[in-house]
Formats: C-alpha cells, sequence, structure tokens
C-alpha cells in the first residue's frame, strides 16, 4: 500500500470516529446505568456506536504512527501500543455492555447481573474500564509527547492528544461528582481531540506519494 492511500484511510477513520462519537456518547446514550436506562431502545445503538468510534480511531492511528515512528521515540511508541491496547479492550466492554446487559436487565432472575452494584459493572467489568480508562489516558499523554518531538505533524495534535488524555484521566472525577455537564464536555472534548489529527492526515497524503518506507525517513513536514 502506498503511504499516500494508508495517510488517507486513517484521516479518514480518525474523521469519522467524531461524529459516531458524539452520536453513541451524547446523543443516544441514556442518563444513568440504571436497569431501566438498560432496557431503553438507545442503550444497544449508543454502546455499539462507542464501541464503533473506538474501532475507527484504532483503524486510524497506524497511519500517524507510522508517519512520525522514528521520530517519536519510545515514548511515541508506548503512547501508541498502550492505546491500541486499552482501545481493544473498551471495545470488547462496549459491545458487551450493548449485547449483555440488556439481556440481563430484562430477565427475571439474572438482574441483579446487571445492577451497578453487581458483579459486572460493580465487578470485573467495572474494574476493566477502570484500569483500561487510566492507560488509556497516560497512553495518549505519552503519545502527546511523542508526537511534540517527532514534529511531523503541526503542534495542533500533540495538542490534541494532550487534551484527550486530560479529558479521558478526568472521567472519573466528574463521574463520582455526578456533574452531567462535565461529563458531557469531557466526552466531546475526548471524542473531537481523536479526530482532529485525522486532517494532517489527509493533508500530508496530498504531499506525499512515494512508499511507506520512503515516507517513515522523510523530513518533517509542517502542517
Amino acid at each position: 500500500m502506498s503511504s499516500r492511500a494508508l495517510y488517507r484511510l486513517g484521516g479518514a477513520a480518525l474523521l469519522v470516529s467524531a461524529p459516531i462519537g458524539l452520536l453513541g456518547h451524547l446523543l443516544l446514550h441514556p442518563p444513568e446505568h440504571r436497569l431501566e436506562d438498560m432496557l431503553s431502545p438507545m442503550w444497544t445503538p449508543a454502546h455499539a456506536l462507542i464501541g464503533t468510534w473506538m474501532v475507527f480511531v484504532l483503524l486510524g492511528l497506524p497511519a500517524l504512527h507510522v508517519r512520525q515512528a522514528l521520530r517519536a521515540g519510545r515514548i511515541g511508541l508506548a503512547g501508541y501500543v498502550g492505546i491500541m491496547v486499552a482501545g481493544t479492550l473498551l471495545v470488547g466492554a462496549a459491545e458487551f455492555e450493548a449485547l449483555a446487559l440488556p439481556v440481563f436487565a430484562a430477565t427475571t432472575g439474572y438482574q441483579p447481573l446487571a445492577a451497578l452494584d453487581g458483579p459486572f459493572l460493580g465487578g470485573a467489568l467495572g474494574i476493566l474500564q477502570s484500569i483500561t480508562g487510566t492507560l488509556l489516558g497516560i497512553a495518549l499523554l505519552l503519545l502527546a509527547i511523542g508526537t511534540w518531538r517527532a514534529a511531523v505533524f503541526g503542534r495542533s495534535s500533540a495538542f490534541a492528544f494532550a487534551a484527550a488524555g486530560v479529558a479521558v484521566l478526568s472521567f472519573p472525577l466528574w463521574l463520582a461528582l455526578d456533574l452531567p455537564l462535565g461529563i458531557g464536555i469531557t466526552l466531546a472534548v475526548a471524542t473531537l481531540a481523536l479526530a482532529w489529527p485525522g486532517w494532517q492526515l489527509l493533508a500530508i497524503a496530498g504531499l506525499s506519494g512515494s512508499n511507506i518506507r520512503a515516507e517513515v525517513t522523510a523530513e518533517p513536514v509542517s502542517s
């Protein structure tokens, strides 16, 4: 695959992730995680879209990594790997919430499994989401540092990853304080910030037509 095609696909995937994430996080998701919310007709589409949002983010990031890999160093690599691992786990968690929890909530005798203090949300699934969310936030900050050091993309991409990392790490605080506005702003910032580098990938795609190996050793491109 040519580098131009890779950058175009990666950039398009990141840009497409934004409306999908906003739709799932902010427009369709029920206000709480109560049993009645899980039985809402919006519950499954919302969590399916949240999982799909992260899939598009994961599909777009390899193009960015290829472009700056040699210049981002070990910090950038650690951030990239951390995002891929945490993102993959969060996709699985989102799809479990989309498909399994409504079934438990609708089935007499299994409803305690779907409760907030049940063995999933209050146990293994909740712990998994907390750990992967923390890993994702830290990895985004590492990628921000690597992107800044690489100087392949405009500094705005580094700021975007940093903003997404801070937003992800602050999410548990707003959740604990039960502040819907803070939760909404945090999700919007993370979603839009992760999509921003897609514009720069598409811009670079117009400047590069050589193969991938040539591109990863190319001089920095300002944008």
